[in-house]
């Protein structure tokens, strides 16, 4: 250890020879040392920190922290003595990198919304939010991107049926079944049943058809004829497709159902029909589709006893485009006036007339003639469905013809008619 000279020679002055001298001087004892100032990164007590050089720090001694990167670069510690303890490092001074922390700032505005509820939640390829609403009532939206797919959860309960849908449009019609058979027949599987008996004729003159001379003959004699239901009948109505019974009593008169007016066997029509020939019990008779438009029931022992059997087709609507349609609806007993025609202005006049009554039909057409002072008609043509009793009405008053109408039953089921008159020839 160099030791500095503690007198100099300006101190000394020499006042004669010799011009040098020894000067001996003791030295006293090494005194203790001043504080040193250490400098190292982070704290003197921290992790890191230098080693001391071999020196113990005593009080006094200070400490810089040299650590650039750290906010209390530049602050200072001293080894300081505190009650009860003489070796603590107490920190003394604060880098002048680091400022002294502020006062606290005055409470800001408030934000542009009051209040904050959730609103859509959509799902989108990126995530975002965004407000929508008003500041006092906003509503925060979001878009959240889709999850990966999980796995399939187990199948839950069936739930509860739900109401039947609409009902779709019909489907094709299926091919036609097998006719089943037929049913037992009983009375209101008829259209209409006729109970036939026989009686003399309500007249001496009775005129009808002879089928050994073919021509048509007049008897005088009240013949053996035909009755329907109590009533001398020559003419009745079927309908083709339609079943009927003919119940006849009529003893020792079969009645055949024929297709012309003669007793050969050719002749018997058995198309549709049972118990043909029979002279006490039920002829059945469906007609059939292709039945002739007339047949006769005539007895093999009484020529006089004939009856012609009409049929028909089923009508339903009449649409004849002739027609100069009237119409009236008959609704009580009695004649009701259709209309009239001057006698001098037509000597000839066509009546066609339509009636429908209690679903039943009928189509009348006949031609009237008069001389001026009495009328004579053609015979005339019936078209029927069902069974309608009518009459029509015609006579000749002043200078008029006068055409009335007549329908049973009408007062229990109205007939509602349609007629029209044709002028054919004038006078």
């Amino acid at each position: 250890m160099a030791i500095s000279p503690v007198v100099s020679t300006d101190q000394i002055t020499v006042i004669g020879p010799p011009s040098s001298i020894d000067l001996q001087v003791d030295i006293g004892p090494k005194g203790d040392r001043g504080s040193y100032i250490f400098a190292g990164p982070g704290t003197p007590t921290g992790s890191g920190s230098v080693v001391f050089l071999n020196e113990s720090p005593i009080i006094g001694d200070l400490f810089i922290n040299s650590n650039t990167g750290d906010l209390d670069y530049g602050s200072i510690y001293q080894y300081t003595a505190v009650p009860g303890d003489d070796s603590v490092w107490q920190f003394i001074l604060e880098s002048g990198l680091r400022g002294l922390q502020g006062e606290t700032g005055a409470t800001g505005a408030a934000g542009p919304f009051t209040n904050i509820a959730i609103g859509s939640v959509t799902s989108g390829a990126t995530a975002s939010a965004y407000f929508t609403g008003t500041s006092a009532s906003a509503f925060l939206n979001l878009v959240i991107p889709p999850g990966a797919t999980g796995a399939t959860g187990a199948t839950g309960a069936t739930g509860a049926a739900g109401p039947p849908g609409p009902v779709g449009n019909a489907g094709p019609a299926g091919p036609a079944g097998a006719t089943g058979p037929e049913g037992p027949i009983n009375d209101a599987t008829y259209y209409n049943i006729y109970d036939i008996t026989s009686a003399s004729a309500t007249s001496a003159s009775f005129t009808y058809f002879d089928i050994d001379t073919q021509a048509f003959i007049t008897s005088t004699l009240y013949p053996e004829v035909y009755y329907v239901g109590g009533i001398e009948t020559q003419e009745v109505q079927l309908l083709r497709g339609q079943l009927y019974k003919l119940s006849v009593n009529t003893l020792g008169n079969p009645a055949y159902i024929r297709s012309a007016y003669s007793y050969a066997a050719s002749a018997i029509y058995n198309d549709g029909v049972t118990n043909n020939g029979d002279d006490d019990g039920d002829i059945i008779f469906k007609v059939p589709f292709n039945s002739p438009d007339v047949l006769y029931l005539i007895s093999d022992n009484q020529p006089s006893m004939q009856m012609i059997l009409n049929t028909a087709d089923i009508v339903t609507e009449y649409n004849y485009s002739t027609f100069d349609l009237e119409s009236v609806t008959i609704s009580s007993s009695g004649s009701v006036v259709l209309g009239t025609v001057s006698k001098d202005q037509l000597r000839t006049v066509d009546l066609k007339l339509q009636i429908s009554q209690n679903g039943n039909y009928l189509f009348h057409e006949e031609r009237i003639i008069h001389n001026g002072t009495t009328i004579s008609s053609s015979t005339p043509s019936v078209v029927s469905s069902g069974t309608i009793n009518y009459t029509v009405v015609k006579y000749i008053s002043g200078d008029d013809i006068v055409f009335g109408l007549s329908v049973t039953n009408a007062a229990t089921f109205n007939a509602d008619v349609r007629y029209e008159f044709k002028d054919t020839f004038p006078v």
